[in-house]
């Protein structure tokens, strides 16, 4: 069961995650119809994968590999 709204546990969650190399963002999103805190990282590998919560304030975490994030040029 949830602790707090998932927007709040979001937003205070996601300073610990991101400081760990690797994770490049973190978002709300849904899996069949259910909220969940997705963090999303350059490449799944099993020593980051250890470094992440399964729940973060009762909301079930999902891991998304990317790839590296760049800033376009303009």
């Amino acid at each position: 069961m949830a602790e707090i709204p998932i927007t709040q546990a979001l937003k205070q969650a996601t300073p610990k995650p991101m400081k760990i190399e690797g994770v490049v963002g973190a978002a709300q999103g849904l899996r069949e119809g259910s909220p969940r805190i997705k963090i999303y990282v350059a490449r799944k590998t099993p020593g980051l994968l250890a470094q992440l919560p399964a729940t973060i304030a009762g909301h079930p975490v999902a891991v998304g590999e990317t790839g590296e994030f760049k800033a376009l040029e303009r």
